[in-house]
């Protein structure tokens, strides 16, 4: 997770030998401002994706014409899934006592919420996931599960009676493969509609650099060897090939 700032766009590449996940598209936004990211996210509601799941927050108000451009967008997003943070996060804990929205509620009016908090283990790995949280008496999705559901609510209706809350993430030969963009790919007007129809796109932060990246049990991989956006889309994988 990360605010938005600056525009610098490199594309993320990661080892596996998996076959590519057809489903789920990364973009990487990497640290776009808002303009430029709102000019992304309509060129991605053009190609008409099921799903929208953007991993970036708008906790502060900018410009106000450009504040203004991004949420018009927002606004007509089909199935847009936003993060919310959960203050104070423990796995450890069967309640929690705060949500905080991790946007204003301006940007947050047509989005479905899940909360986007990883699970940093004692030896400093990503392993498990959770499922959901009861945060002041109300359920909250993770986000990863909020976006499986909005891709496909029957799926992910199956899925969580069986499993435990916290359910492990296998990442087998390495991080599952996802066919991914930059946003300069689609600003230039290089990617198809067949790119993305009726798929999940999840723009998020993809590098360069370390910012929101984390160490997982990846084998042949150690240290920081896997971005909050590909762990998230890592999970929604993991559900809808339940």
């Amino acid at each position: 997770m990360k605010n938005i700032f600056f525009l610098l766009v490199l594309v993320s590449t990661s080892c596996s030998s998996q076959p590519t996940v057809d489903t789920i598209v990364l973009v990487n936004a990497g640290n776009a401002g808002r303009e430029d990211l709102a000019d992304l996210i309509n060129s991605v509601q053009t190609l008409h994706p099921k799903v929208i799941a953007i991993d970036f927050q708008f906790s502060e108000e900018k410009h106000a014409e450009v504040d203004n451009k991004l949420i018009d967008v927002l606004s007509r997003c089909t199935n847009l899934v936003m993060p919310s943070i959960i203050d104070n996060y423990s796995a450890a804990k069967p309640f929690q006592s705060k949500l905080i929205p991790g946007s204003l509620p301006k940007f947050t009016k047509n989005a479905k919420t899940g909360f986007a908090n990883l699970i940093v283990e004692d030896d400093g790995l990503l392993k498990r996931f959770s499922q959901l949280e009861y945060v002041n008496g109300k359920t909250e999705y993770s986000f990863p599960l909020q976006t499986a559901y909005q891709y496909d609510s029957l799926k992910v209706r199956d899925y969580r009676p069986k499993h435990s809350n916290f359910v492990k993430v296998y990442f087998g030969d390495g991080i599952r493969r996802f066919n991914r963009f930059s946003i300069s790919d689609f600003l230039a007007g290089k990617v198809r509609e067949s790119d993305i129809e009726g798929k999940i796109v999840m723009i998020g932060f993809l590098g360069p650099g370390d910012e929101d990246k984390f160490s997982a049990p990846i084998p042949g991989s150690k240290g920081l060897n896997i971005y909050g956006l590909e762990f998230h889309a890592q999970v929604v994988s993991q559900i809808l090939n339940f």
